[in-house]
């Protein structure tokens, strides 16, 4: 489910919209909606650190690999870095993408295998815009933009706090009406 979401997204429909589309339509209990929807929003929120992490085990770049390939070796790698046991995150993935392209089992299995040998993953120690756009997953132009406003401590710890998962937030809705009172029994 994750992965056709993800499919979906990379298709140009926006996640927000996906993921309970997809949702709807299945029979999965509420533990694995939570799950299916934090395995997409990861996925997406450290798009850039995963694929720097992915392309050293890649024979061609991202961009020539089938999309369901891309999208399911994103979604194994996220899941290796979220600390899902490795043994589960590469088989599922694998199982996932072999149901869309059944040539391509070998190939993401080999890639995710290789990569979560690797234990932590190498990330640029550099100061430049770029190393700092992989390491926290945005674009070297807000990195840019965020250093120039606000000065690089400042604009790392908002960078830092843009990878957060978002907090659950409660609004009244104003406009609904009113609910009753209980009555008191005499």
């Amino acid at each position: 489910m994750a992965l056709q979401a993800l499919l979906a997204v990379d298709a140009g429909e926006p996640s927000h919209v996906a993921t309970p589309r997809l949702l709807r339509s299945s029979d999965l209990d509420a533990r694995d909606r939570a799950f299916v929807t934090g395995l997409v929003a990861g996925t997406l929120r450290a798009r850039r650190t995963l694929d720097h992490a992915l392309i050293p085990y890649l024979d061609r770049p991202l961009s020539r690999l089938d999309a369901d390939v891309r999208e399911g070796l994103r979604l194994g790698a996220y899941q290796l870095r979220a600390g899902v046991a490795p043994h589960a995150a590469v088989s599922e993935t694998v199982d996932a993408v072999a149901a869309r392209r059944p040539r391509a089992r070998g190939f993401v299995n080999a890639v995710l295998r290789r990569l979560a040998d690797v234990g932590e993953w190498p990330v640029p120690e550099g100061d430049t815009d770029t190393d700092v756009g992989i390491r926290t997953s945005h674009p070297d132009w807000i990195v840019r933009r965020l250093r120039a406003s606000f000065g690089d401590v400042q604009a790392q710890a908002i960078l830092d706090l843009d990878n957060q998962a978002p907090t659950m937030m409660l609004r009244p809705n104003p406009l609904a009406p009113t609910p009753c009172a209980p009555t008191r029994r005499r």
